[in-house]
C-alpha cells in the first residue's frame, strides 16, 4: 500500500497535480510520520500551491531528522527567495527570457537514460542544470551532482569538442514528465578559435 501511495504522489507531482500530491503524501504521513520522502514531497506540494508557511514547516521537520538533507534545504531557500520577492526560477519559469531561442546558439534536446521518477518529481521546468563532459558522454546533473540523464551521443560528441576548445554553456530544464525530460542549452561563450562555428547549426 505504501509503495502505491508513494508512486501516486510522485506521478501527481510529475503531472503538476499538486493538490493530489499533497493529499496523497499527507495520507502517507498519517502512518509514517518520519518518512523523509513524503515530508519532502509534502513541503514541495505546499510550495507549489503557494503555502510557504507549511512548506517551511515540513522542510524543517525533515531537517530535524536529517540535518543535512539537500532537498529540504533547497525548499527552504526557495521559500526564502519568494518571501523576499527575489527572482525565483522554478514553476512558471517559462515566462522568463531564459528560454529565448537564438539560431546557432541554443538547442532544446530530449535526454536519454533518464533517472527514476522519484528524482524527476523533485525538479521543475526552469531549473538550472549542469552539463558534465565525460570522455564520450555528456551527463546532465543538478548543481548537487544528482544524475538526471544524458545527451544523445551525436550531440554529446559535438558539445565535448566545443567545451574542450573553450566554449561555455548554460542549461535549464525546459519540460519534464515521467518519460521525457527536455533541456534547453544556451551557448554563453564562444571560443576565439570557434568564432565562426555555431554550436548548433540549423538543420537543412
Amino acid at each position: 500500500m505504501y509503495d502505491n501511495l508513494a508512486r501516486r504522489a510522485i506521478l501527481a507531482a510529475l503531472s503538476s497535480d499538486w493538490q493530489t500530491a499533497l493529499e496523497t503524501n499527507l495520507t502517507i504521513l498519517t502512518e509514517e510520520t518520519e518518512d523523509i520522502g513524503a515530508l519532502n514531497r509534502t513541503a514541495r506540494a505546499y510550495l507549489q500551491l503557494g503555502d510557504l508557511e507549511n512548506a517551511n514547516l515540513y522542510s524543517q521537520k525533515v531537517l530535524v531528522i536529517d540535518p543535512l538533507n539537500p532537498i529540504a534545504d533547497k525548499c527552504l531557500t526557495r521559500c526564502g527567495l519568494l518571501q523576499s520577492n527575489k527572482t525565483y526560477i522554478g514553476k512558471g519559469a517559462q515566462t522568463y527570457d531564459i528560454f529565448l531561442e537564438v539560431p546557432g546558439k541554443t538547442k532544446i534536446v530530449s535526454l536519454i537514460n533518464i533517472c527514476e521518477p522519484s528524482i524527476l518529481a523533485q525538479l521543475d521546468a526552469g531549473y538550472n542544470v549542469d552539463l558534465v563532459a565525460k570522455t564520450r558522454r555528456v551527463v546532465v546533473t543538478t548543481p548537487a551532482e544528482v544524475y538526471i540523464g544524458r545527451l544523445p551521443d551525436d550531440l554529446a560528441t559535438r558539445i565535448i569538442y566545443f567545451i574542450k576548445n573553450g566554449n561555455e554553456y548554460n542549461s535549464f530544464i525546459k519540460s519534464i514528465s515521467e518519460s521525457d525530460v527536455k533541456v534547453f542549452i544556451k551557448e554563453t561563450k564562444r571560443a576565439e578559435g570557434l568564432s565562426r562555428v555555431p554550436s548548433f547549426p540549423a538543420r537543412r
